[in-house]
């Protein structure tokens, strides 16, 4: 078993869900053991992330005029690397579309914390939209962050 040390959290397009996520990762796991990213899937070219997803992440006191949506690297993913999706199919399509991904390595998320629905996609809905989606998130990520800091993070090999 590897320990993990760099946590991946990706969406489709890497505009709102996973920059949320990882700046709450962030700003709830007290060590600083773990490299934590934010990933899309099909992202082309770098660009701001959202900015409705913005507005939430500087509202709730994040530093958020920098994120950038950058796309997935297969080079990134190691077999210490462990990614989080935010919805079955886009792990699914993780394990399709990279080399270095595989069911062992690639959780969606809720799932891995305990939770029965997928993480809302806000794209396309209202301020409200994003503000209900950062604040699943944030019990989501809480418990994913209360999790690995009981217990660590390893991947089977």
């Amino acid at each position: 078993m590897n320990k993990v040390s760099r946590i991946i959290f990706i969406e489709k397009n890497g505009l709102s869900r996973a920059p949320m996520a990882a700046l709450l990762f962030e700003k709830f796991y007290a060590k600083k053991d773990l490299e934590i990213l934010a990933r899309g899937i099909n992202v082309p070219f770098e660009e701001p992330i959202n900015p409705k997803a913005e507005v939430v992440l500087i509202g709730n006191k994040f530093d958020a005029e920098n994120i950038r949506a950058k796309g997935l690297k297969n080079f990134e993913i190691t077999d210490k690397t462990a990614l989080f999706t935010m919805e079955y199919r886009e792990r699914d399509e993780v394990v399709k579309s990279f080399e270095n991904a595989n069911e062992k390595n690639v959780f969606v998320l809720s799932r891995f914390v305990g939770d029965e629905l997928d993480v809302m996609d806000p794209y396309g809905g209202a301020l409200a939209d994003y503000g209900l989606c950062f604040e699943t998130l944030k019990t989501t990520i809480k418990k994913l962050s209360d999790k690995i800091s009981e217990g660590g993070l390893f991947i089977d090999e």
